[in-house]
């Protein structure tokens, strides 16, 4: 605590405790967030949630805590709200905006926490993806674009803060919540219809495949599916349409093999 005697130090060690459960809970969860980005209906679902707490943030009043009065457990909480925020759909800014309003944070003092957070976040971020690095990326003369691919970011940030604070302070974060549900609700319906039409494609002919297996193995040969198209769910149907005739033919001559055997025996 002696060490920790100014408001600058303080501010530096509560977005290191914040950044702490972050990037465990990135780690923890980065094959089921990757999981979660190949569908619509994880990012449909978290994109109704950021508008809901796009909605409470309005509906907040400004608390007064600042710097000194932020505590190490309030530096935890929102360390693992963004963690929850790697989720496809799931707004960073707004769900940790959000969490600090709900902490008591003074407005304009959330918004620059909630971004001043996220830098460690995507410094990690990026760190963790430089195992993908190729170093030809930065051959010859690439590397200046790097530099100021970096500024106009570090301009750009500052300008999204400025207007963010605005935003906040105004309580007009509504506009973007309306937005945010309706394409959530989209991307749900679309989805579920997405969803039901690929059973349609493919788990109905996959089901009638086991069916005619099934057959098969009881001894009956004579069923065929019913095919249509030419990609791999169609050729699977053809050969197991093809093994079916092959195999009905096949006991057939066995049959008429074994009558004339007995037929010869009897006689």
């Amino acid at each position: 605590r002696r060490l920790i005697n100014s408001a600058y130090k303080k501010f530096v060690v509560l977005i290191l405790i914040t950044t702490i459960p972050t990037g465990i809970m990135g780690v923890a969860f980065s094959s089921l967030i990757e999981r979660a980005s190949q569908t619509l209906l994880v990012p449909g679902i978290c994109l109704v949630i950021t508008a809901i707490l796009l909605l409470i943030s309005d509906t907040r009043p400004s608390g007064h805590k600042k710097v000194k009065k932020t505590t190490y457990a309030n530096a935890a909480v929102i360390g693992v709200a963004q963690g929850f925020a790697t989720f496809p759909g799931l707004s960073r800014s707004g769900t940790t905006i959000t969490t600090c309003l709900m902490l008591g944070f003074d407005r304009a003092y959330a918004v620059k926490y909630s971004f001043l957070i996220s830098l460690p976040a995507i410094l990690g971020a990026n760190i963790l993806e430089l195992r993908h690095f190729d170093a030809a990326a930065v051959a010859g003369g690439s590397i200046a674009y790097y530099f100021i691919g970096m500024i106009v970011a570090g301009v750009v940030g500052y300008i999204c803060i400025k207007l963010m604070i605005y935003i906040v302070r105004s309580n007009k974060f509504q506009y973007f919540a309306y937005y945010c549900a309706v394409v959530g609700i989209i991307a749900i319906i679309f989805s579920l219809f997405l969803v039901k039409r690929l059973s349609g494609l493919i788990i109905r002919p996959v089901l009638d495949m086991k069916d005619n297996a099934q057959a098969m193995a009881s001894g009956d040969y004579s069923r065929r599916l019913q095919v249509h198209g030419d990609d791999e769910i169609a050729e699977l149907g053809n050969a197991l349409n093809s093994l079916g005739k092959d195999l009905g033919d096949y006991i057939a001559k066995m049959e008429r093999t074994e009558k004339i055997r007995r037929d010869f025996v009897a006689n």
